[in-house]
């Protein structure tokens, strides 16, 4: 178990925004946050027999803008976690794994600079999410040669990651759908 406090100051936030008399994009930097982080995380591992692993880790963790303290942090969950489990049988390796991140706010931009302190996010609360993958991988005892056939979000659920300056679509930007990658090398 370990607990944690990160400090980050002079943080630059930057905008895009159309000058209504001009008619052009300009970029406005506003050095806008002084974040504080505290949190504890978890790690358990575990192993019942020989060739089989069983791993557990989550984090609990809370970031305040001590500068804009009326503003809730952007892309900052207050849990994360992961599992794991690994068998072993011979030259193979079976393994199913989970991660879960939880809620987390979209990014915002200051309305105008006449109002201090007056914000708008940049889209919805993104729901919390849960990918399942998977795991083959096959090592000959001699030469060095690995197949490795990989599965990420095996139950190709939506996952979406809050809009910012640059994903600025109301729910967010959808994370990548199941992925199957077969890698094939020679450890020398």
């Amino acid at each position: 178990m370990s607990v944690f406090q990160n400090n980050s100051d002079h943080l630059v936030r930057t905008s895009q925004r159309v000058n209504s008399a001009s008619g052009l994009y300009e970029t406005i930097k506003d050095n806008s946050g002084e974040l504080e982080t505290i949190g504890t995380e978890i790690i358990i591992k575990y192993q019942p027999m020989n060739n089989l692993d069983i791993e557990f880790s989550t984090t609990w963790q809370e970031t305040d803008d001590n500068k804009n303290t009326h503003i809730t942090v952007a892309d900052s969950p207050e849990w994360l976690a992961k599992a794991k489990i690994a068998y072993q049988q011979h030259n193979m390796t079976y393994s199913l794994f989970t991660h879960y991140v939880g809620s987390m706010k979209s990014d915002y931009v200051f309305v105008d600079s006449i109002t201090p302190g007056s914000y708008a996010r940049l889209g919805e609360e993104v729901d919390s999410s849960m990918s399942v993958g998977a795991n083959i991988r096959y090592t000959h005892p001699t030469s060095g040669f690995y197949a490795n056939l990989h599965f990420e979000n095996l139950l190709d659920e939506d996952i979406y990651t809050p809009a910012n300056e640059y994903v600025t679509m109301e729910k967010g930007l959808l994370a990548q759908e199941r992925q199957i990658m077969l890698t094939l090398g020679l450890k020398f």
